[in-house]
């Protein structure tokens, strides 16, 4: 399973994100983590019609979930694993 974290680092809702994915790993939950900066990768957000921050999104089984916002760790964990 692969995460792309759509974030930037002025963006304090993002840092609260990042700290849940870090529970997420410290949880068992097993991911590659690609970090993705807004203010950097401009073209990524664009054809991934990112429109707000933070947002995941997650490949696993050829399948794309976005989770848009700043959810709860539980709201995430389900996402993630019920798609």
């Amino acid at each position: 399973m692969k995460i792309y974290f759509v974030h930037a680092e002025w963006c304090s809702p993002c840092k609260l994100m990042e700290k849940k994915l870090e529970q997420l790993t410290n949880g068992g939950i097993e991911f590659d983590l690609v970090e993705i900066d807004v203010d950097k990768n401009i073209e990524f957000c664009r054809k991934n019609n990112i429109t707000h921050i933070p947002t995941l999104i997650v490949e696993k089984d050829d399948k794309k979930i976005k989770i848009v916002g700043n959810k709860t760790l539980d709201e995430i964990k389900e996402l993630i694993q019920n798609g």
